[in-house]
C-alpha cells in the first residue's frame, strides 16, 4: 500500500466541477429546473440569458376576442424579448446564494399601449443540497423572495413581493459504478403569488372611472407577468454529460397547479357581440388540464474550452407551449406557445485545490507458478509483402493446453507475458489465409536463443514475433438460375454468355439440369448475363459481384408469342397494345411487361436503330402542366424498363408531349383513351439490309 496523487479518473476534475450553472431563475440547475446539486464551497458562478418569441393569434382568436377602441378584434401581432442577469455563489458545502434581474417587454398590436415593458423584477434566495452515499442520490431544498417592479413608475412594488419554498431531487447516474452520462432532475415548489397588487391601483381607478369592475385585459395581464393565484410548480427534467461532459443537452418539462389562497372572485365567461367570449375561469365548462400552463423545453449547454476557461458556457434552447397556450385563464397568465433562449455562464473558483492524497492498494494477480520469471510477448500481424496492419486477427496457442487465443489490436500488434519456452501460433483472420509464426522466449538473463535466418533475434526478456499473413484472393461468384418468365419454371440447355461492366472477360456456358450455371473467380463490380436463344426474348441483364460472396439470383426470359405485339416500320416501331400505367402515375402495371420486353427484343435484334425516341401523350384531363410532366415521366419510366432489359441507354430518348398531339378527339372516354399512349418513334437509324445492296 502507498499514498499517491489521485489522478484524473479517481477525483472530479476542476472543469466538470465548474460546469455547474445558474437556472433562468437563479439557482443553479437547467433552463428552469434547479437541481439539487452545486459547485464546489468557494465557486461563483454569472449567467446572462436572452429570450424572444414572436408570433399572431396568441392572446387575440376568434373564440376568445380581444376589444380595441369597442372593437371586436380576432387577431394579434405579439412579440416579446427578455434579458436575466444572475450571480451565484456556493458559500460553504451545499449552500448556494444567489441574485437576478430580469426586464422584458412585450409588444402587442391590440394593446393600448402597444409597448409594455417591466424594468428591475429582482429574485434574491438561498439553496441547499446534500448529497447521499457516493452522490448518486441528491436532495435539496431552498427559498426565495421576488420583489417585483411597479406600474406606472420606477420602483419595487412593495405589496407584489412574491416568495418561493422549493424541494428538489437529483439522481446523478454519472456516480454510480456504471458511470452512465445522465442525470434525472426532480423539483417541487410553492409559489406564494403576490404580482396581482400590483395593479390594484389600476384597476381601482378604471372601475371607479367606468362606474362597474374592471380587470386589466389578458394582453396586460400577460405583458406584465400578473397572476391572481398561487401555485404548485412540477418540474421534470433529464440532462446528459457527453464527450468527458463537455456537452449536456437537456430536456425539462415544467406545470403549475393553481392554489386560490388570496379567495379571488373570477366573473364568469360570457359570450360576446360579434361571436366569441370573455376571459374563462378555473372550474367553468370545458376548464381543465389542458388550460393550466405548461411547457416542454429542449436545449444544451456547451463548455468549449479547458483549464483555467473550463468554466465558460454557452446555452440554446426552446420552450414550447404544451398546455395553456390557447384558452385564457382570468386567474393566470396565458403561455407562449414557444420562446427561443440563448445564454452565457461563467464560473471560477476563488479557491487553490492541491493534488488529493489518497491511498490505494495496488494488487496484481498472475495465474503462474510462483518464482517463474515471465517473458513479454510483442507480436505484429500484417499482409504479406509490406507492412499494412492486420486488425482483429485471432491468434492461438498452438499445442499450448489451458492458453486463451489473443487478438490483434488496430495495429495488427497482439502480446501476452508467457513463462520461458518455445511457442508456435496459428493466425486466422478475415480476407487472409492462415498462417502461423512462432519463437522462443527467453526470460531476462538467460542465453539468447539461435538466430534464425530472416527472423529478428530474440532479446532475454522479450519475445518479438513476425507473423506474415497471404490475402486471399479479391473475388466473388454467382450462381445464376434461368427461368421461364411466364410459368417459373427452370430451363435447361439454355445458351448464356457473362461479361463484365465493359464487355470483356467474356464466359459462355449453358444451363445445366436445374437451369443453373455457376461462375467463379469474378472481379467484384457489375456483370451481365446476356441470353438470345430460340423461342424467347433476348435477355441482357445485370448482376453484382462482391468480395468473397456468392451471388444468388434468376433470370428470367419470356417465351416469344405467336402473334408478334411490335413490329418495325420505316419511321417507327409500332405496338399493337398500349403501354398501361397506374392511374394519374407513371407506374407500369403488369399486364404491359411482356409487350415492353417485346420492344427491348426487337431493339437488341435490330443494331442499325441508333436513336429511338419514346415519346409519353395524355388526353387533356387535368391541367396542361401537369400533363407534361405526367407524360415525361410516363417516358422515362419506359425508357429505364427497357435499360434494365438490356437495351443501351444511348440509343434512347424519353419526351414527354402532354396533351398536345392528340390522335383522336378528348371528346368521350374512346377518344380520351387513344391520346393516352406511348409511341417509339426512329429518329436515327442505318439503311436496311436490302438498301444497302441497291434492292
Amino acid at each position: 500500500m502507498k499514498a499517491e496523487a489521485k489522478d484524473d479518473k479517481d477525483a472530479e476534475p476542476t472543469d466538470v466541477a465548474m460546469h455547474e450553472m445558474p437556472a433562468s431563475t437563479g439557482p443553479s440547475g437547467l433552463l428552469h429546473l434547479p437541481s439539487a446539486m452545486t459547485g464546489p464551497a468557494g465557486t461563483f458562478r454569472v449567467g446572462m440569458y436572452l429570450d424572444w418569441f414572436k408570433t399572431s393569434g396568441f392572446l387575440c382568436t376568434e373564440e376568445h376576442p380581444c376589444s380595441k377602441g369597442g372593437v371586436r378584434q380576432a387577431n394579434d401581432e405579439a412579440s416579446h424579448i427578455g434579458a436575466t442577469a444572475l450571480v451565484s455563489a456556493t458559500i460553504v458545502d451545499g449552500l448556494e446564494t444567489y441574485l437576478g434581474a430580469r426586464v422584458y417587454a412585450n409588444s402587442n398590436d391590440q394593446s393600448s399601449p402597444k409597448l409594455l415593458q417591466v424594468l428591475g423584477d429582482i429574485t434574491f434566495g438561498l439553496k441547499y443540497v446534500k448529497a447521499l452515499g457516493e452522490g448518486v442520490v441528491n436532495l435539496g431544498g431552498g427559498a426565495e423572495v421576488l420583489f417585483l417592479n411597479g406600474t406606472g413608475g420606477i420602483g419595487l412594488n412593495g405589496g407584489g413581493t412574491s416568495f418561493r419554498l422549493r424541494a428538489l431531487s437529483t439522481f446523478a447516474l454519472d456516480k454510480t459504478e456504471g458511470k452512465t452520462p445522465l442525470r434525472i432532475h426532480f423539483g417541487l415548489s410553492y409559489l406564494f403569488d403576490n404580482s396581482a397588487q400590483v395593479v390594484t391601483d389600476v384597476e381601482a381607478d378604471r372601475t371607479t372611472r367606468l362606474g362597474k369592475r374592471t380587470d386589466i385585459s389578458r394582453i396586460e395581464r400577460y405583458g406584465l407577468g400578473i397572476n391572481r393565484l398561487d401555485r404548485f410548480e412540477l418540474g421534470l427534467g433529464f440532462e446528459g454529460l457527453l464527450v468527458n461532459d463537455k456537452l449536456r443537452p437537456f430536456l425539462e418539462y415544467n406545470m403549475m397547479i393553481p392554489v386560490n389562497r388570496q379567495g379571488f372572485e373570477c366573473v364568469q365567461a360570457k359570450d360576446i357581440a360579434g361571436g366569441g367570449r370573455t376571459d374563462e375561469c378555473l372550474g367553468g365548462d370545458g376548464v381543465g388540464f389542458g388550460s393550466l400552463p405548461s411547457k416542454l423545453t429542449l436545449g444544451t449547454r456547451i463548455y468549449p474550452f479547458m483549464g483555467g476557461m473550463g468554466g465558460v458556457s454557452f446555452l440554446a434552447a426552446v420552450d414550447i407551449g404544451v398546455t395553456g397556450t390557447s384558452k385564457p385563464i382570468a386567474e393566470l397568465a396565458p403561455q407562449a406557445p414557444y420562446t427561443v433562449w440563448l445564454g452565457f455562464g461563467l464560473a471560477t473558483d476563488a479557491n487553490d485545490h492541491p493534488p488529493k492524497v489518497v491511498e490505494k492498494v495496488v494488487e496484481k494477480k498472475v495465474e503462474v507458478p510462483v518464482g517463474i520469471a515471465l517473458v513479454k510477448v510483442k507480436g505484429f500481424v500484417h499482409e504479406a509483402g509490406g507492412n499494412t496492419p492486420i486488425a482483429n486477427a485471432i491468434v492461438s496457442y498452438v499445442g499450448a493446453a489451458g492458453m486463451a487465443p489473443l487478438a490483434t489490436a488496430a495495429d495488427g500488434v497482439f502480446g501476452d507475458d508467457v513463462p520461458a519456452g518455445t511457442y508456435q501460433y496459428s493466425i486466422k483472420a478475415d480476407g487472409f489465409k492462415e498462417g502461423s509464426c512462432g519463437g522462443t522466449a527467453v526470460p531476462k538473463g538467460g542465453t539468447p536463443a539461435p538466430t534464425t535466418p530472416g527472423k529478428p533475434p530474440s532479446t532475454p526478456g522479450t519475445l518479438e514475433i513476425d507473423c506474415a499473413l497471404e490475402a486471399l484472393p479479391k473475388v466473388g461468384s454467382a450462381t445464376l438460375t434461368v427461368i421461364d418468365a411466364d410459368v417459373g419454371t427452370p430451363l435447361s440447355g439454355i445458351p448464356v454468355e457473362v461479361a463484365d461492366a465493359g464487355g470483356g472477360s467474356l464466359k459462355s456456358l449453358t444451363t445445366d439440369g436445374n437451369g443453373q450455371i455457376k461462375v467463379t473467380e469474378l472481379a467484384p463490380g457489375f456483370w451481365t448475363v446476356k441470353i438470345n436463344t430460340e423461342g424467347y426474348f433476348q435477355s441482357k441483364q445485370p448482376f453484382e459481384i462482391r468480395v468473397r460472396e456468392e451471388t444468388k439470383d434468376k433470370i428470367a426470359i419470356r417465351a416469344r408469342p405467336k402473334d408478334k405485339l411490335v413490329e418495325v416500320g420505316k419511321t417507327e416501331i409500332k405496338i399493337k397494345q398500349q403501354v398501361h400505367f397506374a392511374t394519374d402515375k407513371s407506374i407500369i402495371l403488369g399486364d404491359s411487361t411482356a409487350l415492353l420486353e417485346e420492344v427491348a427484343d426487337v431493339l437488341i435484334a435490330n443494331p442499325r436503330i441508333k436513336r429511338l425516341e419514346i415519346q409519353g401523350h395524355t388526353d387533356n384531363t387535368g391541367t396542361k402542366e401537369h400533363n407534361q410532366e405526367l407524360s415525361q415521366a410516363r417516358a422515362e419510366a419506359v425508357k429505364q424498363f427497357l435499360v434494365s432489359h438490356g437495351v443501351e441507354a444511348s440509343r434512347l430518348e424519353a419526351k414527354g408531349y402532354g396533351q398536345n398531339k392528340p390522335i383522336a378527339p378528348n371528346i368521350n372516354e374512346a377518344g380520351k383513351s387513344k391520346n393516352r399512349r406511348v409511341q417509339f418513334v426512329i429518329t436515327e437509324q442505318d439503311p436496311a439490309p436490302d438498301a444497302k445492296k441497291g434492292k
